[in-house]
């Protein structure tokens, strides 16, 4: 996604007015939309969290870890999540409140879009999400018109073959073929 000029404009006049002094700001394309307070939230809990790295650096020993990123759970939350969704569904009761927590900080409102699955057949599979995948790795895709492509890698490059397939058409092959495609 790519931010409008007038949003990059936008976005960089508030940041302008709200860096605190001696810091630096990289802006993600999830801001678009964010209003001033909650830029300024946003800033002042990475500060903190800053603030707390420098403590422990001040005590650490060689070799001591001083700060991790989130777990990937959490680092697509931070990045890929917002109010374009309407629910955020978890099997997991620990990883909700991880979340939840993170969003009560950054987003309170989607906090409460975060909804506990207690189904009897796996998350996965109750939305068809593992079916989803398994026909995403395929080689062959069909397409609507009855036509399918195949993909490939080998060692050089990707391979995409286009098939007519069920479409027999007339006997202009040609024809036949940009109507495939």
């Amino acid at each position: 996604r790519k931010l409008t000029d007038a949003e990059r404009d936008r976005l960089r006049e508030t940041l302008k007015e709200i860096k605190p002094e001696g810091y630096g700001l990289i802006v993600r394309t999830a801001a678009s939309g964010a209003t001033r307070e909650q830029l300024e939230a946003d800033v002042k809990r990475l500060v903190h969290r800053w603030e707390q790295v420098q403590e422990r650096i001040a005590k650490a020993k060689p070799l001591t870890e001083v700060y991790r990123e989130p777990e990937l759970a959490m680092r697509v939350i931070r990045d890929v999540f917002g109010p374009e969704y309407s629910e955020l569904i978890c099997d997991d009761r620990q990883l909700i409140e991880q979340i939840q927590e993170y969003l009560y900080d950054v987003s309170p409102d989607l906090a409460q879009t975060v909804t506990h699955y207690e189904g009897e057949e796996p998350l996965f599979d109750a939305y068809e999400i593992t079916n989803q995948v398994r026909r995403a790795l395929e080689k062959k895709e069909w397409l609507s018109a009855g036509g399918d492509l195949i993909i490939e890698k080998n060692e050089a490059m990707w391979g995409i073959d286009g098939n007519n397939g069920k479409v027999v058409g007339d006997t202009n092959h040609e024809e036949n073929g940009l109507q495939n495609n």
